[in-house]
């Protein structure tokens, strides 16, 4: 697996030509009520603009 930052999600997008709307994790929860499990997850989530 491999996670992004933020600062480097930008930066790529940045360099492919694209202007950053928005860039900002987004933190979630998965629960599984019949195994019992409730994980917590964060997101990087972004909007990108061609100029």
């Amino acid at each position: 697996s491999y996670y992004f930052s933020i600062e480097e999600i930008e930066r790529i997008f940045k360099n492919a030509g694209f202007d950053v709307t928005t860039c900002e994790y987004v933190q979630r929860r998965t629960v599984n009520v019949k195994e019992g499990i409730d994980v917590p997850r964060i997101f990087v989530q972004a909007k990108f603009k061609k100029p």
